[in-house]
């Protein structure tokens, strides 16, 4: 199951839905509504705030749905009037409304046929009441819900079923450009393909869902097929899923098509006959990162290419420049569903195979699978009988051209029963000698050896919840990463550290139990945080995968939303200074109050990071050059020269510092946007050391035409300072100061 906050409840949980599971306090219906309408109790009243603070959404109007409801009766944002079919709900409607089902199971008999879209702004919600669970059951074979040629749309909180053979969970073959779809918080069972979606599906988003088959559906297909070959699908973010037990000839995660700039992050794929990830024709520079695979008689991971002449649209394509970094991924040949033996060993755990002939390639001519980063990943091989496979196998006569460009490095490599078969290349077998050497494998500081699970054994194929996959101490997977090659967190929320372990889970407890780390943006440090200071907030899944900066809304001030991302403080939404999938920067805003703060992000209406701290009146905190919070301040001397060794700080001439975390300023401030020549200063005040000795403080305030929450100060470097170089440098603003470890260059007497 997937549950965020450890309360029990979420998607799969036998104790039902999470209606927030960024918080352990809400997870039934009731505890929602009590939270989000204390002193009335209402429900409707209660989801219109709760929606906006915890899901980022912000329906124009709901219409619901009910086992009890009356399709002649039913009413616009009315709960005590439910229509009984979706048809019904749907025809009042309009595009940017919320569609929402209460508690109940509803048998279908056909599909469920979207047809609005919404918009950039108010995207359509199809969703289940928070803390309800809502099952819609097929019984017949169909597809569940067609999605039409639709954008900007959330499916949130349902539960497919089917106990027929035939129909996709959720369908869109319509074959041209669509927008902004999400599915998030979804379980889907027993359909033909749980999801079925293809051609031009610009910025999907696949996320907390839990998609599977089980023993009376193995004549079935993929759990996931996502297909782009006649239209490209840039953009797709798929994390937090729980992908399991795909059916004979599937994938857990087929990605067919070309996929370019895509975010796998944070997966957990289990058991199945297929791949865990089947990639092919066209998924090139993405991000697959702190997944956990295992399979049984497939290949982890089959990067393919294939083409069909009698389709044109079905071409050969890059596969290249992907990045592959913390994941953990297993092949022990067992059969999933009995316990025994099942395949016979010989598939390796990462695959390369090209099955194009030169006269096949699409635009991308120089047909290209190579140039991929393998980053800090365990693998391991593990069978039971007649096991020849490899951990690594290149198929084809351009292997060896395609390895070669390839980079590994970190990884731990590991064949449980023939030792010998490390990598395959175009039908040659080589062992760990000829690995481990980096003329034949781009590379440095992999290991063969043994990882060290806590408790792994393939004949559990059946039993997923005998595994515990992290680290025991010792494991050669443990401290081999570079810190500015890691996610932030691991596959648990975990915080990894600057020497990190290899694979999808950090070794030893890191702290972040609630998901995400909040820092003061110039010293990189936890601790209080202070109205109008700029923040970062890391964790997974919270952005798109490319960086995208600020925006400006009509009033000048900088938007509470970019790309998709909301940060709240005490349910107060944030100014972005930019986003990403790892890391939101933030301002704090000014008209915080009190003592604790919950802080929670959204992205594409879901919480994916919640987490509380501290609010103090100030937290002050210095910038430095290389924007560790150590070090050499960013400073700038009197005659306009930056600071540093060649250009120190003479004494008695001033020099200005910059910091955040200076709190709220007199007058007070309330709006975030960019100062004017004369930004207020803080209203507490402002003392300076340098070298152990009080410097006069010249101003202290916003520093001008700058972002609000940047403060400068200007100060006179005392003259008593003998020293020549480096010396320290605090900032106290009332009572708190800077931390310590920041200096400046000073030409002293």
């Amino acid at each position: 199951m997937i549950d965020g906050d450890c309360d029990g409840y979420g998607v799969g949980s036998p104790l039902g839905p999470d209606a927030d599971d960024g918080d352990p306090t809400v997870n039934t219906a009731a505890s929602m509504i009590a939270k989000y309408d204390p002193v009335n109790q209402d429900p409707f009243v209660a989801l219109q705030n709760f929606l906006p603070a915890r899901r980022g959404f912000n329906p124009r109007h709901y219409v619901f749905i009910s086992t009890t409801g009356v399709d002649s009766t039913c009413a616009v944002n009315n709960i005590a009037l439910p229509c009984a079919s979706f048809s019904k709900a749907n025809s009042l409607a309009v595009p940017g409304d919320a569609i929402v089902w209460r508690a109940g199971t509803y048998v279908q008999t056909t599909y469920i046929q979207f047809t609005r879209s919404g918009t950039a702004s108010n995207p359509m919600i199809y969703m289940a009441y928070p803390g309800e669970q809502v099952i819609l059951s097929w019984k017949v074979d169909a597809d569940g819900l067609e999605m039409g040629g639709l954008s900007y749309w959330t499916i949130d909180g349902l539960v497919l079923t089917q106990t027929s053979t035939l129909g996709y969970g959720i369908n869109y073959t319509q074959g041209f450009n669509v927008f902004n779809g999400t599915i998030q918080n979804t379980e889907i069972l027993g359909f033909y393909d749980g999801l079925f979606l293809q051609n031009g599906l610009n910025n999907l988003t696949i996320q907390n869902s839990y998609i599977h088959t089980d023993s009376a559906h193995l004549g079935q297909e993929h759990n996931v097929y996502l297909g782009c070959s006649a239209l490209t699908c840039p953009n797709l973010v798929f994390r937090n899923n729980i992908i399991a037990d795909s059916p004979a000839g599937g994938h857990n995660l087929h990605i067919n098509g070309r996929f370019p700039n895509a975010l796998v992050d944070s997966n957990e794929f289990y058991g199945g006959i297929g791949d865990c990830l089947g990639l092919q024709m066209g998924v090139n520079n993405s991000l697959f990162q702190n997944n956990f695979c295992h399979t049984v008689v497939s290949a982890a991971i089959w990067l393919i290419d294939y083409s069909q002449n009698s389709n044109a649209s079905i071409q050969c394509h890059n596969q290249n420049y992907n990045v592959f970094r913390n994941n953990t991924f297993i092949d022990d040949g067992q059969s999933w569903n009995q316990g025994v033996n099942g395949n016979d060993g010989t598939q390796p755990v990462y695959r390369v195979t090209d099955q194009c002939a030169a006269t096949d390639y699409g635009p991308d001519f120089t047909h290209d699978l190579g140039h991929n980063t393998f980053d800090s990943n365990i693998f391991v091989h593990w069978c039971s009988f007649n096991c020849a496979g490899h951990v690594v196998q290149y198929d084809g006569a351009a292997a060896a051209g395609w390895l070669g460009t390839d980079t590994w490095r970190n990884n731990v490599l590991w064949n449980v029963n023939a030792s010998a078969n490390i990598i395959q290349v175009n039908g040659a077998h080589h062992d760990w000698s000829w690995f481990s050497n980096p003329s034949n494998v781009p590379g440095s500081g992999n290991v063969n050896a043994n990882p060290m699970f806590i408790a792994a054994n393939p004949t559990w194929a059946a039993q997923p919840n005998n595994w515990n996959l992290a680290l025991q101490p010792g494991s050669p997977a443990v401290n081999t990463s570079f810190a500015g090659d890691l996610p932030p967190l691991d596959l648990l929320g975990n915080c990894r550290m600057s020497a990190s372990a290899a694979g999808a889970y950090e070794f030893g407890a890191r702290g972040c139990p609630s998901g995400g780390a909040v820092v003061n943006a110039a010293s990189e440090l936890a601790g209080p945080i202070a109205p109008g200071e700029l923040v970062v907030l890391f964790g997974t899944g919270m952005g798109p995968a490319q960086l995208t900066s600020y925006s400006l809304d009509a009033s000048g001030l900088i938007a509470t939303q970019v790309a998709g991302t909301s940060v709240f403080f005490n349910n107060i939404p944030a100014p972005i200074l930019y986003t990403e999938a790892t890391a939101v920067g933030a301002i704090v805003p000014y008209s915080l109050t009190g003592t604790t703060v919950q802080i929670s992000v959204v992205y594409q209406g879901a919480t994916v990071v919640s987490t509380s701290a501290s609010l103090a009146a100030a937290a002050p905190a210095l910038f430095t050059l290389d924007q560790s919070g150590q070090g050499q301040a960013a400073a700038v001397n009197q005659d306009g020269s930056v600071n540093g060794g060649d250009s120190p700080a003479q004494v008695g001439g001033l020099i200005s510092l910059f910091l955040t975390g200076s709190g709220q300023t007199a007058p007070r401030s309330t709006d975030v946007g960019f100062a004017g020549a004369a930004p207020p200063p803080p209203g507490l005040p402002v003392t300076v050391t340098i070298g152990g000795q009080p410097a006069q403080v010249q101003y202290a305030g916003g520093a001008p035409f700058e972002l609000t929450g940047l403060m400068q100060i200007n100060v006179f470097v005392p003259t008593g300072i003998g020293t020549n170089g480096p010396v320290p440098i605090t900032v106290q603003v009332g009572t708190a100061s800077s931390p310590p470890g920041v200096t400046i260059y000073v030409a002293g007497n």
